[in-house]
């Protein structure tokens, strides 16, 4: 499974998603595929220092991290786009039409929460905040969306 999630910078929320699925992903020994981009990042980016601190603090790395642009071919290659807002939703299925049956919010993919808020410019605090939903967030959609794939995955292979 290839899973992108998109936020506007590609530097707080989006890569927060990516190394936090990416640490489940290695912990339960899972094949997923994990990719971040931003609507309007600015290529080669690092995450931000409070993303970076409150990841870590959950276990995960972003320290070799650098925003991209989404682009069409992130867009096709990707099974499923989770994206951190309802407008950046809505962004890309206007933008990208053909590819709108796999664009979720997190909160919808996940089946709980809200949006994510962007901490961008804020303090440490709303770094936490925002890791600790993202973590929760990604360990619903994990037994929801995720495990049930890769149990279906194990099952079509024998």
């Amino acid at each position: 499974m290839k899973i992108l999630f998109i936020c506007t910078g590609n530097t707080c929320r989006s890569p927060m998603a990516e190394a936090l699925l990416r640490q489940m992903a290695a912990e339960r020994e899972a094949d997923v595929v994990v990719l971040s981009a931003g609507l309007a990042a600015f290529p080669g980016d690092p995450a931000t220092v409070q993303a970076q601190q409150a990841v870590a603090e959950l276990g995960a790395d972003l320290r070799e991290h650098r925003s991209r642009r989404v682009a069409l071919p992130h867009l096709a290659a990707a099974d499923v786009v989770v994206t951190m807002t309802e407008a950046h939703r809505a962004a890309l299925r206007e933008w990208a039409p053909e590819y709108a049956e796999k664009v979720y919010t997190l909160a919808e993919w996940s089946g709980r929460g809200e949006d994510i808020a962007d901490p961008f410019g804020k303090d440490e605090a709303a770094y936490r905040k925002t890791a600790s939903e993202i973590a929760a967030d990604l360990a619903a959609a994990w037994d929801l969306r995720i495990a049930p794939q890769s149990k279906n995955d194990k099952t079509n292979e024998k």
